[in-house]
């Protein structure tokens, strides 16, 4: 579009709602109050505009479209994955696109439709417009390599972990605030877990650091070193206190004020079929 038709169109919008959208100040255009609320307006329509074109797509062909998943990064490897995975066997044209998000982070990502569900650890807020529907996960663990001061060790303390590097993923508040009561409770002081873990937005990364540390220790889901451990590059410790004391709270999140994509309905029932055996 030209921008004698841009002045145009803004000129009608003007003329139409008898408001300024735009000024000139120091040789530059900028928005007024009016002008942020349409050019917001008009983010929110192309928005639902490639929205629905991709709903539209998948109805033609109930077998494909995509489906958009909001995970939280501890849950990527561990449950999001082989959860695809059982997916794609029912719909094998079906395109997934992953979108990492911290926890916190979901409630917009929710509203604004960026997502069309959300898996990740019990949120520390539950808000009114969301559905949540509640899961159990198997606790994660203390990993290090078999070459690790404290492999031989039968138990471990959080002060045998004090001596030597801990990596994390990161975790909603109330887990840590468990975890520290835990501490407490067993002589410790509190707010151990911030002072004691360094924080990774990945379990791929934590993995990594894991394996080339000769002295580093990791908090992670044991799906996601499945392999290492068989191999026996990997060992795991019995801290005591544990660093859960059983299994821990996850949520599969939808916007309720949308309809829910049959995709993404069909994933969230494998999830809680998944979860629903302490072996999966």
């Amino acid at each position: 579009m030209s921008h004698s038709a841009i002045s145009q169109t803004i000129a009608k919008l003007e003329g139409v709602f008898e408001v300024t959208l735009f000024e000139k100040s120091n040789g530059e255009t900028i928005p007024t109050t009016f002008g942020l609320r349409v050019i917001q307006s008009s983010k929110n329509m192309l928005m639902e505009l490639e929205r629905a074109t991709r709903d539209l797509k998948g109805i033609e062909d109930q077998r494909g479209g995509e489906l958009v998943i909001g995970a939280d990064p501890t849950l990527c490897e561990s449950l999001i994955s082989p959860a695809i995975a059982r997916t794609t066997e029912k719909r094998p044209n079906l395109k997934f696109k992953i979108n990492i998000i911290a926890p916190g982070k979901e409630v917009r990502k929710l509203r604004d439709r960026h997502i069309d569900l959300y898996v990740g650890l019990k949120p520390d807020q539950m808000v009114a417009d969301l559905k949540y529907t509640e899961i159990k996960l198997k606790p994660p663990v203390v990993l290090c390599r078999k070459d690790h001061p404290l492999v031989n060790n039968t138990t471990i303390t959080v002060s045998d972990m004090e001596q030597f590097p801990c990596i994390s993923g990161e975790l909603p508040e109330w887990i840590k605030i468990e975890f520290n009561n835990r501490h407490v409770s067993a002589g410790g002081k509190f707010d151990k877990f911030r002072t004691l873990f360094l924080i990774s937005q990945s379990n791929t990364l934590a993995r990594q650091v894991l394996m080339h540390g000769k002295n580093t220790l990791a908090v992670l889901p044991k799906e996601v070193v499945k392999k290492e451990l068989k191999g026996g590059h990997l060992k795991e410790l019995q801290l005591q206190p544990p660093v859960f004391s059983g299994l821990v709270d996850a949520v599969i999140a939808f916007n309720q004020d949308h309809p829910i994509p049959p995709a993404a309905s069909l994933i969230s029932e494998i999830i809680q079929e998944m979860t629903a055996d302490p072996t999966h």
